[in-house]
């Protein structure tokens, strides 16, 4: 009975079994040092519990009625979907539409995933969240004391803690729900709870 309890205890390294939330104030930290698509991106990863590399692949077709719902790119069979909050949409509002990916870099291509990261580093640097050393052959190396997947460890959290149904927070973290994926299409809004849990905790 105690082994089990072990995931229960603070720990430096975010695992599945070991969830790491972002702390309110070093989200908020972020937060204050974005702007434009940057600020989107994290408002993105925050508000619909994605992963950076699913925020990345989303289109702008993927928006609909103040929802997004999309399928995961990488095995097409999970459902992603979440309620836009206000400040989300406000933030997406102001971004420029240059092609059918939401994200881009500033030449027009879609992001990848080591550019993503790289914009992750130049946040958390800007934050105080990370370190810079020197590496190997004269490269920087950066440090961050936050990773991308703790937006997402966040608002499952705060979804969670808030009592929000556990099948609405699976719905909302990307999970196979069973018939319930299918009726989630259809009314994406079902997750509205579990979204508006983040707000309050993160955006409050």
């Amino acid at each position: 009975m105690l082994s089990y309890l072990e995931i229960l205890q603070s720990s430096e390294t975010g695992t599945t079994l070991d969830p790491k939330p972002v702390e309110v104030e070093d989200w908020r930290k972020l937060l204050a040092v974005a702007d434009g698509d940057d600020k989107a991106l994290l408002l993105l990863m925050l508000n619909g519990c994605f992963y950076i590399q699913e925020v990345i692949n989303l289109e702008w077709q993927d928006i609909k009625n103040g929802c997004i719902v999309t399928n995961r790119r990488k095995t097409g069979k999970c459902i992603r979907v979440c309620m836009l909050l206000p400040e989300t949409l406000a933030a997406l509002e102001k971004m420029k539409r240059r092609n059918a990916y939401i994200f881009n870099t500033y030449a027009g291509l879609p992001i990848k995933v080591s550019g993503a990261q790289r914009r992750w580093q130049r946040l958390s640097l800007k934050a105080g969240l990370a370190t810079e050393r020197d590496g190997a052959c004269n490269k920087k190396v950066i440090k961050c004391d936050v990773t991308a997947s703790q937006l997402r460890d966040g608002a499952y959290t705060a979804a969670a803690s808030a009592n929000v149904n556990s099948e609405i927070c699976r719905l909302l973290g990307g999970h196979r729900c069973g018939i319930q994926d299918h009726y989630v299409r259809r009314n994406p809004k079902m997750v509205a709870p579990a979204c508006e849990a983040v707000r309050r905790f993160y955006l409050a």
